[in-house]
């Protein structure tokens, strides 16, 4: 539970549990098919700093991002579902100072690029 980095690969995980770790400050997500949202899932922690989201074909937002109060730094790699981004980070005060995406055909760019500029984020888009 002292773990300050964790990877979960695959589905079926007992994401609840994520909360447990007091310490973790990186969290990686692969092929876990199985998010919709981070709210469904029940995903959170109070120390996260980073995640790292790699292939979640079923992630189709991110709701309940504000539960990681001190992530700052956020990547998304092969999202394909993921849509919404910037309605959901206008909903709430957030930390973030990094994002990251890259093959997430159902973002709009153009409006995260927006909001990255207007609210000084660092954006990085392939």
């Amino acid at each position: 539970m002292n773990k300050t980095e964790i990877t979960l690969n695959g589905n079926y995980w007992e994401y609840s549990k994520i909360c447990s770790f007091y310490k973790l400050e990186k969290l990686t997500l692969n092929s876990c098919t199985d998010i919709s949202t981070f709210k469904n899932n029940k995903i959170s922690n109070k120390t996260v700093k980073e995640i790292i989201l790699n292939s979640l074909s079923g992630l189709s937002a991110i709701t309940g991002l504000e539960d990681f109060p001190q992530l700052e730094k956020i990547t998304f790699t092969s999202c394909s579902s993921l849509k919404d981004v910037v309605v959901v980070l206008n909903s709430y005060k957030h930390t973030i100072k990094h994002i990251t995406v890259k093959s997430c055909n159902a973002v709009n760019n153009t409006e995260l690029m927006t909001y990255c500029q207007k609210n000084n984020i660092k954006l990085d888009l392939a």
